[in-house]
């Protein structure tokens, strides 16, 4: 990560997860998804939580 992308994620706000799980901009389908992956004692942005979205879905399934 460069200089840039390290101010900009500082700057950007943090949420709890259950702020995020009660945000209107999720889907409850992503909901049900961020409520497995995400953890309790942290806070994300939403560019992070939409990474983390895009990993899971991108995961194989066995």
């Amino acid at each position: 990560m460069n200089d840039q992308e390290n101010r900009q994620s500082t700057m950007e706000a943090k949420h709890s997860k259950q702020k995020l799980l009660a945000a209107a901009r999720y889907s409850a389908g992503e909901k049900d998804v961020l409520n497995v992956i995400l953890d309790e004692h942290s806070t994300y942005s939403h560019e992070q939580v939409k990474q983390q979205l895009q990993a899971y879905s991108q995961k194989e399934v066995m």
